[in-house]
């Protein structure tokens, strides 16, 4: 098992066809861009999508005048939906694991909506069929970038035939400041020693947070004129390969998150959900209790990291108290 925050070597290769060979496949920089492309050109009007989400979500949708509904969820992070009519629902895959599909699917018979499956922390996964998550909806989303160090890289998978003719419009490819940083970043992130890797997450995130808070501030305030992120694909994608060792990846972040379950123990913390064989965890998901204080400075010495998840705009502080209350042991770049 490779240290917190480590990266693989480029020894290994794969072309996301073979991966998702079922799906029509849309590359973009970061997956809000694939999540704006799917909703312009299907002419989504409205969607149902959880309050338990995060910002930039709720930011795509403002920004194309989208009229949306909340659902609630549990602490198992099941969905509770009701009777709300809506051309979409969205359906998250939370950290990695596996969402009950069959509440949505029964949405959909009901209402004829279109499932997207926001899986943008569950790369490699799959459910207890064995099918790929990201490839369950009428339409997937991946972000790529949150589990390969890439300067930036997301996919819009198109699953139902129904909407494979359409043509979606595809990302352009162009070099930017985030390629020319990649490489002294790369130098930087294969100092696997622990603790430098906990200080270039705590910047780094740090950073993400004020970007984030200026962008939802302009669309809370009308501005369509928002600061997205860079909107050119990478080159180093251009061929639709990825780098990496799926099966060692599989087994490094199963083997962290058992291995923290294991520490979380001893503080009386257990995770959101049991990690079972299909399931390849983005971070180690719980609930905060008193504990939590100690349990992070337990961690900071073994090379990880805690932080809360996500970060609730103000119209989903309305909802249930747990939300609050949910962090998550990062051991990813």
């Amino acid at each position: 098992m490779r240290l917190p925050f480590s990266i693989q070597k480029k020894t290994y290769s794969t072309k996301l066809e073979n991966i998702y060979n079922k799906s029509e496949i849309y590359l973009y920089s970061y997956a809000r861009y694939a999540f704006h492309e799917a909703l312009k050109t299907l002419n989504i009007k409205s969607i149902y999508m959880p309050a338990f989400i995060c910002e930039e979500v709720l930011s795509i949708i403002n920004i194309l005048n989208i009229r949306y509904y909340f659902y609630d969820i549990n602490e198992l992070l099941e969905p509770d939906l009701k009777d709300i009519k809506c051309d979409a629902v969205l359906a998250v895959n939370y950290f990695g694991f596996a969402q009950n599909m069959q509440p949505f699917f029964e949405y959909k018979r009901k209402f004829d909506s279109i499932i997207i499956e926001d899986n943008a922390h569950g790369l490699f996964s799959r459910d207890a069929e064995g099918v790929l998550l990201g490839t369950r909806g009428d339409i997937g989303l991946l972000s790529l970038r949150k589990t390969i160090f890439l300067p930036n890289g997301a996919c819009l998978l198109i699953n139902n035939d129904k909407y494979k003719h359409i043509g979606f419009k595809k990302a352009e490819i162009k070099a930017t400041h985030e390629d020319s940083h990649y490489f002294k970043k790369l130098i930087f992130k294969r100092l696997t020693i622990k603790y430098i890797g906990i200080l270039y997450f705590i910047i780094r995130r740090s950073s993400c947070l004020i970007k984030i808070s200026r962008l939802i501030r302009n669309v809370n305030d009308g501005s369509k004129k928002c600061n997205l992120p860079n909107k050119y694909l990478t080159p180093i994608l251009s061929n639709n390969l990825i780098y990496i060792n799926i099966k060692l990846e599989i087994k490094d972040r199963r083997d962290m998150f058992l291995m923290i379950e294991k520490w979380a123990k001893k503080f009386g913390i257990k995770p959101i959900k049991k990690l079972d064989d299909y399931t390849v965890p983005y971070v180690f998901p719980f609930i905060d209790n008193s504990k939590c204080n100690k349990f992070e400075k337990f961690l900071l010495k073994k090379g990880f990291y805690i932080t809360s998840w996500p970060k609730l705009f103000d119209e989903g502080k309305n909802y249930k108290f747990f939300y609050y209350n949910v962090k998550v042991v990062n051991f990813l770049w």
